[in-house]
């Protein structure tokens, strides 16, 4: 038996003994990686079964679920129950409906889509502060050092992405000088204060109705104390560059109009964001997203100070 059938079944096991009997439908297609996903039938109603590889992963998540995602219901999944020890799991409810990013709307329902989803990270950012900027135990102690200084927070994770690219060769001479210009704008995000965010806020996490309305949105397992700007710059699609108007729509579902200040943390943000999508892509051999991560690092070149 290999390891991964083994805790497959023992979260199997586990989801029995919470829910009582059930049928198990295949692994969930949007999940990968870091958790495995089986879809859960009980009657009609349906579940998800969320097994971690990683505990910050899970500890961020249901820590997401128990303190923040009330703040957006219904437009969250509830925490049906968690499994703290080997293998750690979760069981959610299943927001009705499928991906934005499968659902083939018009670029029309897009934008609303989009809009919708701006009001709703709006009420997400704006239900609290935090003390602290970062990941978060479930008990809500922070999963790493304490930071609470906004620059020295945003630089940490540019410096910690920037320096694996040196060391292991990934960043050419003029990524290097675009990352030499953020460092520059970091200033930009002093008194800045955490609020709760996604960090993963993108359309293959948002759930639409079959009509193409948003429902929801899923998949908290990135979740942290963090600058509100960073959930505006970790598309995977690279929105921001390709389709400005969705995020437009977003923006204008927030209510958000940028100020200049902000305008200059969003740039570092995504500079940050491309980079990591060259490390991580290049250690993955996903080699895509190291092109797009260097065609974003080149747009941002013609619009950094």
């Amino acid at each position: 038996m290999t390891e991964e059938l083994s805790k497959m079944q023992q979260a199997l096991a586990w989801c029995d003994e919470r829910i009582g009997p059930y049928d198990a439908d295949e692994r969930d297609p949007r999940f990968h990686g870091r958790t495995t996903v089986i879809r859960i039938r009980r009657g009609r109603e349906r579940l998800y079964l969320k097994i971690y590889e990683e505990q910050e992963g899970f500890e961020a998540e249901v820590h997401a679920y128990e303190q923040w995602t009330q703040a957006i219901a219904p437009h969250a999944p509830t925490l049906v129950a968690a499994r703290k020890a080997y293998p750690s799991a979760l069981l959610l409810s299943a927001l009705p409906g499928i991906s934005l990013g499968r659902a083939g709307l018009s670029m029309s329902q897009q934008e609303q889509v989009w809009e919708t989803a701006g009001h709703v990270l709006a009420v997400l950012h704006n239900q609290a502060q935090g003390r602290f900027f970062g990941a978060c135990q479930r008990d809500g102690s922070p999963a790493g050092p304490e930071i609470t200084d906004a620059v020295a927070y945003v630089s940490c994770e540019l410096e910690r992405e920037a320096q694996c690219g040196i060391e292991n060769s990934y960043l050419t001479a003029d990524e290097l000088a675009v990352i030499e210009r953020a460092r520059a704008l970091l200033p930009a995000f002093a008194g800045e204060r955490p609020v709760p965010c996604h960090r993963d806020y993108i359309p293959v996490n948002w759930i639409v109705s079959p009509a193409g309305a948003w429902v929801g949105v899923i998949d908290f397992e990135f979740s942290r104390w963090d600058v509100r700007v960073s959930d505006l710059a970790r598309y995977p699609d690279w929105q921001w560059l390709t389709q400005p108007n969705l995020v437009q729509a977003l923006l204008r579902g927030y209510g958000w109009e940028l100020t200049p200040q902000e305008e200059q943390q969003l740039l570092v943000t995504r500079v940050v964001y491309a980079v990591s999508a060259i490390v991580w892509g290049s250690q993955a051999a996903y080699h895509g997203f190291v092109r797009e991560g260097r065609e974003a690092l080149r747009h941002l070149s013609g619009l950094l100070p």
